[in-house]
């Protein structure tokens, strides 16, 4: 594992450790009484697990400048994705939603709506994909407001490798690209019930909709990493002004901390 002691990527993973030696801090008891995981691990699974990546590649796409954030979206799908881009909580615009779904990220536009799936092990599910439909379609029937809705997905390795083994013959028979899911998605009938809803009938009109006009995107973790270090090593520290040594720090650590997950070398694949 390459040095990351200077990184902000880093401090973030030693604040969190802090609650591994001081759970009271969030009403928890300590480990030592309870039992638990060994601190080693607890670090180990830190760097290893999807949920702190997420964490990192959100506060990412929120200080990146426009610019990039587009580039990056652009790596997905060609669509138009609009300016101004802020991150939203699902959560708090229907809270009654429960554990339905939770976007790895989640961004709006004035005019569009973006869920990004991120996998670093798991496969693709449809079921999963479905869900965030009818996110889409929730989010537009409670704010009044339809966006141009997107579903991107970002993993190790392309779509159809990643996807789940039950249905992946059948969605990428022909094309092994995302526009076979798509294409799929139009032919099946519409789930009657959902995660934790029993019946999705009050949702059914709005999904149509968001279907007719859904923009379905994939990428690699590889292709986000070529982009970035491009976008590296277009910057010279000697002659940067602030904001291009402040986006040099940030994407410098981001790309460290992708080649430490084995997600990224720049020696190829």
């Amino acid at each position: 594992m390459s040095s990351t002691k200077n990184s902000w990527i880093e401090q973030i993973y030693q604040y969190v450790e802090h609650y591994y030696w001081c759970p009271q801090d969030l009403n928890k008891q300590s480990t030592n009484k309870v039992g638990g995981i060994a601190f080693e691990e607890v670090r180990a699974r830190m760097r290893r697990y999807e949920v702190p990546l997420n964490a990192i590649f959100n506060i990412t796409l929120r200080l990146l400048p426009s610019r990039i954030l587009i580039n990056i979206l652009s790596l997905f799908s060609k669509g138009t994705f609009g300016q101004n881009f802020t991150l939203i909580d699902v959560f708090s615009m229907i809270p009654e939603m429960g554990n339905f779904i939770q976007p790895d990220i989640a961004l709006e536009t004035e005019n569009t709506r973006i869920f990004i799936e991120t996998k670093v092990k798991d496969s693709f599910a449809l079921k999963q994909i479905y869900k965030y439909i009818f996110l889409h379609a929730w989010l537009n029937q409670r704010t009044g407001i339809s966006k141009q809705p997107f579903i991107l997905l970002l993993s190790p390795k392309n779509i159809d490798i990643q996807w789940e083994n039950s249905d992946k013959n059948e969605i990428f028979r022909e094309d092994k690209s995302i526009d076979s899911l798509l294409v799929y998605l139009n032919k099946q009938n519409l789930p009657m019930k959902l995660g934790n809803l029993v019946s999705t009938d009050f949702l059914h009109e709005d999904v149509r909709k968001v279907l007719e006009s859904l923009t379905l995107g994939s990428t690699t973790w590889h292709t986000i990493g070529d982009y970035l270090n491009q976008e590296l090593n277009s910057i010279s520290l000697r002659e940067s002004n602030d904001n291009q040594e402040v986006i040099y720090k940030l994407i410098a650590d981001l790309l460290s901390e992708l080649k430490n997950r084995q997600l990224y070398s720049t020696s190829g694949r």
